[in-house]
């Protein structure tokens, strides 16, 4: 498919994106080469192309995309500078003078492009975590609005802040879910390309049993994407003054938690039941067990306290 859609580029951008195809997405991929491609169209009335552009060229382009929002101009010049990197790693040196001044030339060509600013994109500060007591009210309007098992889906959402993907793809077996201790192994993906596993805990009176029933097959997570927003949407309805979708769980998890966990300081703790990166120095010389781990999660949770009235419904 790539080969197909990328033929009317030049070689350098279809290089590119074969490049960019052991890392990415098909979808990325997909709006790399759109991107591209009408760059590449532009281009050609100004009877220039993908190898010999300019800063001017760039800005031109912008101006005659007044539809665009700074997102997507953003966007586009982060595209067109990764490829303008790609380029400037693999430009000869030459070995005649002339082939290095061309050389020298190409190289602070693709640099000035790389200086292109970024437009700046404004952002309210919007509220994206729930409240423990929004999601006390989500819980009970799930149980009276839906199958129970629609419901349980929630709890699990909320209880585990894990990402849509890996809540559609949690697979329970031997190897993935001690029912006894509560160990549960998540396959985390971000992107299609990264696969790795990290290490969660499940509270034993509520969210064990729910599990459980997960395992042996009475109730499924659904596998279609918009399975779990529709349901949601079908749920709140209004109610509540913030989005509520799946990422809106993760959003509660990490804030509350934040709030819960008053010896992780540095957030050490919440990058490692989230699933993130580590994005500081400190956080690679730091480390917890999966003892405190454990702790976090059956005993410190901040949706423990829902818990009792949540065990009357199993």
């Amino acid at each position: 498919m790539l080969c197909r859609c990328v033929s009317a580029l030049p070689n350098s951008a279809n290089e590119f994106l074969h490049h960019l195809a052991r890392s990415r997405a098909e979808n990325t991929l997909e709006s790399y080469n759109t991107f591209l491609r009408k760059f590449n169209s532009f281009l050609a009335t100004r009877e220039r192309g993908l190898d010999n552009f300019t800063p001017e060229d760039i800005y031109a382009y912008e101006r005659s995309r007044a539809d665009w929002s700074p997102t997507t101009t953003n966007l586009f010049l982060v595209i067109i500078k990764s490829f303008c990197k790609f380029r400037l790693a693999r430009i000869p040196v030459g070995a005649t003078t002339e082939e290095v001044r061309a050389s020298l030339l190409e190289q602070n060509r693709l640099r000035l492009i790389q200086e292109c600013p970024k437009h700046k994109v404004s952002r309210p500060l919007k509220r994206k975590a729930m409240t423990v007591l929004e999601v006390s009210r989500l819980l009970r309007d799930a149980k009276a609005m839906t199958r129970s098992y629609l419901w349980k889906r929630v709890w699990l959402m909320w209880y585990l802040g894990c990402r849509k993907s890996e809540l559609q793809s949690l697979v329970l077996d031997d190897r993935t879910f001690d029912d006894k201790t509560g160990r549960l192994v998540v396959q985390t993906a971000k992107g299609q390309m990264v696969e790795r596993e990290r290490l969660l805990w499940a509270e034993p009176k509520v969210t064990v049993p729910l599990l459980c029933e997960l395992r042996d097959g009475e109730f499924a997570m659904g596998t279609h994407r918009d399975t779990l927003n529709k349901m949601l949407f079908y749920i709140t309805q209004g109610k509540y003054d913030i989005p509520v979708t799946p990422h809106t769980a993760r959003h509660t998890f990490i804030t509350r938690m934040q709030e819960t966990l008053v010896d992780d300081p540095s957030n050490i703790l919440i990058k490692r039941l989230a699933g993130h990166s580590a994005g500081d120095i400190t956080a690679l010389y730091t480390s917890f067990t999966e003892e405190r781990v454990r702790a976090a999660m059956t005993k410190e949770h901040y949706m423990l306290g829902l818990a009792p009235h949540v065990r009357e419904w199993l």
